[in-house]
């Protein structure tokens, strides 16, 4: 006897099998179809392009069909015969990008929530009211969310928050709560079953608009993972209507927190301003999360998170368990001397990074941090971890000796993303004894004049 003509062997082997490898399997034999077609239908992709199974094969094996992923318009879909799924995601691409679904479709994609009691996840792109309505009210077991752009009226919006109680995951992209002035959160009890959370705030939100979202955060007492997308001008909003106290807030005791910079008008094209802006949250986040594991923030202006003239107080910044830290620092320009002593001392007591961002791919910053022996690069001697070093748009001028120390000091490292110096020639030679000990570099391009960042 073969291996494989034990069914359950056949099985584990399926598993690592790609869509085109079970086609052929499941065209064998009799044995074979019965135990590689569960895994070929498990998830079916219906969209615009590529090939759809037919209706015929999908009515033979719907009960296979866990997940569903809808990318065009299911008419010709048996919606009806799915009556086991567990993941539904509904992104239907059409010939004009902003024409929401129509109600008879979403009408037909309602009877999924009637037929399929086990559903566990939701993925909505422009979900119809009804639709949310029934999906809230009747998904007893929803553990992951997502959904938007959409408006929601006052009771759809309770009936979110009140489903958010059995929530794991939360994604909210560009969703607009009608009367955010209503909104009693205290209503609530916490969000305790919330793991992971991602909002991506409408561009140009009122202050209200983004204040109670934002306050969704500091609803969710066990979160790991945060995900904010935020426009300038939003941020700007919250700044001049003193909607600030939210982000002001110590954060939950997050591992993973990414703030990132969406969207902008015709008057805040330069991504500078949101620098500025973002410089706020970004230090109130280095100061409160002490369980953070990765960041992901955009700007972090010294002259304000760090206190010229002094000493650096060892509890300033507390995340001292980060393994990626992706921020942009600036602002040397007034004290380059004891700000530039002051920061390297807040990077060299995080040795446990493994990936180190402190540039920008677009901007450049003329007063950025120095990366010389001579500038005190000594300091960062303790990063005996780092595996990818990153600081694209700074100047830099290092010599031989810098780079001979880099690879002695840090013996993990093997990707360095940056210009080393002005000079082309000795960039070449620098770029030599790097890649002579194993380490990728990756120049920037040259700077260009319209995108300089001068503080």
């Amino acid at each position: 006897m073969h291996a494989l003509d034990i069914p359950e062997i056949r099985w584990m082997v399926g598993q690592y099998l790609a869509k085109p490898e079970l086609l052929v399997a499941v065209a064998v034999c009799k044995s074979w179809n019965a135990s590689f077609s569960p895994l070929l239908f498990s998830e079916i992709k219906w969209t615009y392009y590529g090939i759809n199974p037919s209706a015929v094969a999908v009515l033979a094996h719907a009960s296979f069909i866990r997940v569903l992923r809808l990318l065009s318009d299911p008419t010709e879909f048996p919606l009806e015969a799915c009556r086991n799924l567990e993941d539904v995601q509904v992104n239907i691409l059409r010939k004009i990008p902003q024409k929401p679904c129509s109600p008879a479709t979403w009408e037909r994609l309602t009877g999924i929530i009637h037929q399929n009691p086990r559903l566990r996840f939701l993925n909505l792109s422009r979900p119809s009211p009804k639709f949310l309505t029934t999906a809230f009210s009747e998904c007893t077991r929803l553990s992951k969310l997502g959904i938007g752009p959409v408006e929601l009226d006052h009771h759809l919006g309770e009936l979110l928050l009140t489903t958010c109680l059995h929530l794991e995951k939360l994604r909210l992209e560009s969703v607009v709560f009608a009367d955010p002035r209503d909104y009693n959160l205290g209503k609530w009890a916490e969000f305790s079953m919330m793991r992971a959370l991602t909002i991506n705030l409408p561009d140009e939100s009122h202050c209200k608009q983004a204040q109670l979202q934002l306050q969704l955060i500091w609803k969710c007492s066990q979160l790991q993972s945060l995900s904010l997308g935020i426009s300038t001008e939003t941020l700007l909003f919250i700044i001049i209507c003193g909607a600030s106290e939210s982000i002001g807030q110590p954060f939950p005791p997050i591992d993973f927190f990414e703030l990132r910079y969406i969207g902008t008008s015709s008057y805040l094209r330069d991504n500078t301003l949101a620098l500025i802006l973002e410089s706020v949250p970004s230090s109130q986040i280095l100061t409160s999360c002490r369980d953070l594991k990765e960041y992901y923030g955009n700007g972090l202006d010294l002259q304000e998170a760090l206190k010229p003239n002094t000493e650096v107080v060892e509890h300033d910044w507390i995340c001292m368990n980060l393994t990626c830290l992706s921020i942009c620092i600036y602002g040397l320009g007034k004290n380059p001397r004891e700000l530039q002593k002051q920061i390297l001392k807040q990077l060299s007591r995080m040795d446990r990074l493994e990936y180190l961002s402190i540039g920008h791919d677009s901007i450049t910053l003329h007063h950025g941090v120095k990366l010389n022996l001579n500038a005190g690069l000594e300091i960062l001697g303790s990063l005996r971890r780092l595996h990818t070093f990153c600081f694209s748009g700074l100047y830099q001028e290092m010599e031989e000796h810098d780079i001979r120390w880099i690879v002695l000091a840090w013996p993990m490292l093997r990707c360095l993303n940056g210009i080393l110096s002005q000079d082309l020639i000795l960039q070449k030679k620098l770029e030599a004894i790097l890649t002579s000990h194993g380490v990728h570099v990756n120049p920037d391009r040259h700077p260009r004049p319209q995108s300089v960042f001068d503080m």
